[in-house]
C-alpha cells in the first residue's frame, strides 16, 4: 500500500515540475510600468499599447502625460534595453563608459538583429508648456542581438522573444518639478511566433485610458507576366522514285530526296537500295550455301535429298532382288 501513495505521489511531483517549466516559457502578460523614477513632485504617467504578445514590427504607441505646474521640456527619448532593472540614470541609460551596456547602441552592432525593430526613438523638443507628449511610437521586434557600446566595452547581448522579455526605457525631461530627468521602463512580451501586432496596453495612471489602435495599410502588387512563343517552322521532305532496272532476279531501284528546309535550300541525295523478288532468300556466304531459284533452299539442302532418295531406292531394289531369290 505504501508503495502506491509513494508511485502516486512521485507521478504528481513530475506533473508539478513539468507544470512549472511551462509557466517559465509562457508568455508574459500585460505589465504596467515602472517609474517615474526618480519620483517627481506632481504626478507624471506613461501609457503604452501594446506591451504584450508582440511582433516584429508591432508599433508600440505611448505617451506622457504630467500634472499641476510640471511640464514637458526637450526631448523625450526611449531605448530597447534588457528586461529587468527598474532604476535608470544618465549613466546606465546611455551608450559609453563601463555603465552603457544595458540598451542597444545601434551603429556598434556586429552581430544579430531583431526583425522591424527600433532600437532609439527620440521626439521633437518640447517648449515647457506641454502637459501631454501626444502619441510617439516604437516599433517591437524579436530576436537577439550583440552590440559594442561608443567607448569599446562590449560585448553586450540581448534577446527578445517569447521566453525573454525586454524593456523599453523612456527618458522624460522635466520643467517646473523637482525632478529634472525621470525615466519609465515599460516590460515588452512576445507571440511565440513573432507574427502577432496586437497585445494589451499598461499604464501607471488611475484614470482610464482610452487607446485607439490603427492597422497598417497593406498594398498588393501584381506582376503580369506575358509568353511569346516562338514560331516553328516544319521542313518539307519529297522523295522521287527513279526508274526501275531488273537484272536477272534481282532489282535495282535508286530513290531520289529532296529536302525543302525553312531558308528555301533544297538538298538533294540519292540512295541506291536493292529489292528482292518475292519468293528469293538472301544469299549468305560459305561454301555451298548459294540459293536455287523459285526454291529457296541451297544447293547444299537439295544434295542432301538427292542421296537420301537414292539410298531409299537402292535399298527398296536389293529387297526386291532377295524376293525375287527366295522363290526361285
Amino acid at each position: 500500500m505504501r508503495t502506491g501513495k509513494t508511485r502516486r505521489t512521485g507521478i504528481w511531483a513530475a506533473v508539478a515540475a513539468i507544470g512549472a517549466v511551462a509557466i517559465q516559457f509562457m508568455p508574459a502578460g500585460a505589465v504596467a510600468p515602472t517609474g517615474p523614477s526618480p519620483a517627481t513632485t506632481n504626478a507624471v504617467s506613461l501609457v503604452a499599447s501594446p506591451v504584450d504578445n508582440l511582433g516584429n514590427g508591432t508599433a508600440i504607441t505611448y505617451h506622457v502625460t504630467t500634472s499641476g505646474s510640471t511640464r514637458l521640456i526637450g526631448t523625450i527619448t526611449a531605448h530597447l534595453c534588457t528586461h529587468g532593472l527598474s532604476g535608470y540614470g544618465t549613466s546606465n541609460f546611455g551608450y559609453s563608459g563601463g555603465q552603457g551596456t544595458r540598451c542597444v547602441y545601434a551603429p556598434g552592432i556586429f552581430t544579430g538583429g531583431l526583425s522591424g525593430a527600433d532600437y532609439e526613438s527620440i521626439s521633437l523638443p518640447y517648449d515647457g508648456t506641454a502637459t501631454s507628449s501626444g502619441s510617439l511610437t516604437f516599433h517591437a521586434g524579436t530576436g537577439s542581438v550583440g552590440w559594442g557600446n561608443v567607448t569599446g566595452q562590449g560585448p553586450f547581448t540581448l534577446q527578445c522573444d517569447a521566453a525573454h522579455q525586454c524593456d523599453l526605457v523612456v527618458q522624460v525631461n522635466l520643467s517646473g518639478d523637482s525632478v529634472a530627468t525621470t525615466y519609465f521602463v515599460q516590460p515588452l512580451s512576445f507571440a511565440a511566433d513573432g507574427s502577432t501586432t496586437t497585445g494589451s496596453s499598461a499604464t501607471t495612471s488611475t484614470t482610464p485610458v482610452t487607446t485607439a489602435t490603427t492597422a497598417a495599410s497593406t498594398t498588393t502588387t501584381t506582376v503580369s507576366t506575358t509568353t511569346t512563343l516562338a514560331s516553328t517552322t516544319t521542313s518539307t521532305t519529297t522523295t522521287t522514285l527513279a526508274a526501275t532496272t531488273t537484272t536477272g532476279d534481282v532489282t535495282s531501284t535508286s530513290v531520289s530526296t529532296t529536302t525543302t528546309a525553312p531558308d528555301s535550300t533544297s538538298t538533294t541525295s540519292t540512295v541506291p537500295a536493292t529489292i528482292t523478288p518475292l519468293g528469293s532468300s538472301t544469299p549468305s556466304g560459305g561454301s555451298g550455301g548459294s540459293t536455287l531459284p523459285f526454291t529457296g533452299g541451297s544447293v547444299r539442302d537439295v544434295a542432301s535429298a538427292g542421296l537420301l532418295f537414292l539410298s531409299l531406292g537402292l535399298f527398296l531394289l536389293a529387297q526386291h532382288h532377295r524376293r525375287n531369290e527366295h522363290w526361285l
